[in-house]
């Protein structure tokens, strides 16, 4: 029980630490989705509990006995020719003590360098990466703590930085109520070195620290689970400047309603069979920021499936992160086990 207490307040002490943060800053691209079935989610989800390895990259506490020797493998298309992607495996050295290592990477694609009279003098390339070293292991039959160390590496032609973040986790599972909690902060940590090192004299700028709440319930009855996960609990204002003015300065603001709505993001998984899934979701913050006056967009929206072949699960989402432009996400995951592996 002391051990219980003692891990409870360290994930309380990290999930208060850094709080006063803004909750935007350097290496935003944490925040991409790192599946397919968290695209068609809303782009986040820390409660769901299930064989899918890839919620381990939103929250540490989601390994379990079913994640041991699972192959994660994620790719999208994103925009503007930049692409990004995720590889992870899960590991559990014994019953108590499950493990995963995994990458997440942002390639920028390559551009043209040119001087200052416009004349082209070759080309150069930018790229994101993360590292994770997650773990996690069970305080109980119904609870689990989780902790990934995140080493991060990103290069911008003659640039780079280097960060170290964590995220830190705790989730709850009741398989008699069907019902799954989750709790995590995320993006713990600081820039080590900045991209003007150079320099000499460095700038260091702050992680996009974020903490999550989210539940889920599935229905015994009814072919479906819902998911409600409230996000940027640290921050309570969301403005955003608003894209139907020229001005810069021209902050958007909101009443109360609207921006609580705007912490939350709404998913439901349509669950016809234990071989096959269809998923909805809306976030409202992503929609109003990308709202432009007289025109129809779906952002906000996203949506996709996942499907069994083989023993490995195909999974799609497609999502609107510019207005008018989709992106989709492609997701393969299997167990290795199932394979002969051992």
């Amino acid at each position: 029980m002391n051990k219980k207490i003692l891990l409870l307040n360290i994930l309380l002490f990290y999930a208060l630490h850094l709080v006063a943060q803004a909750g935007t800053g350097i290496y935003t691209f944490l925040d991409l989705p790192a599946s397919a079935h968290l695209a068609a989610m809303g782009g986040t989800n820390v409660s769901l509990s299930d064989q899918d390895i890839n919620f381990a990259f939103t929250n540490p506490a989601l390994l379990s006995s079913e994640t041991n020797k699972n192959l994660g493998l994620n790719y999208t298309n994103y925009l503007a020719g930049i692409s990004f992607g995720s590889a992870i495996y899960g590991y559990n050295s014994n019953d108590y003590n499950y493990w995963a290592f995994g990458i997440r990477y942002v390639n920028y694609g390559q551009f043209q360098e040119t001087t200052p009279e416009n004349q082209i003098i070759g080309t150069f390339s930018a790229q994101d990466y993360v590292f994770n070293l997650i773990y996690a292991r069970p305080l109980n039959e119904k609870w689990n703590i989780g902790v990934a160390f995140q080493p991060i590496y990103s290069h911008y032609e003659n640039y780079s930085s280097l960060g170290l973040s964590a995220n830190v986790g705790i989730h709850f599972h009741d398989e008699n109520s069907l019902f799954d909690a989750g709790l995590v902060a995320k993006n713990i940590g600081s820039q080590i070195t900045s991209y003007d090192a150079v320099g000499g004299t460095q700038t260091r700028e702050p992680l996009p620290f974020e903490i999550d709440l989210g539940i889920t319930k599935k229905f015994e009855h009814a072919p479906l689970q819902l998911t409600i996960t409230a996000t940027n609990l640290q921050r309570w204002n969301l403005n955003f400047q608003d894209n139907n003015s020229l001005a810069a300065s021209n902050i958007a603001t909101t009443n109360f309603g609207n921006m609580m709505f705007r912490h939350f993001v709404f998913a439901v998984d349509l669950l016809p069979s234990n071989n096959f899934y269809l998923s909805f979701a809306y976030n409202d913050r992503r929609a109003e920021e990308m709202a432009i006056t007289n025109t129809r967009s779906l952002s906000g929206f996203s949506g996709g499936f996942g499907l069994n072949i083989s023993h490995v699960h195909v999974g799609f989402a497609v999502a609107e992160y510019q207005v008018g432009i989709l992106t989709y996400h492609f997701s393969l995951t299997t167990h290795l086990s199932d394979f002969g592996i051992k």
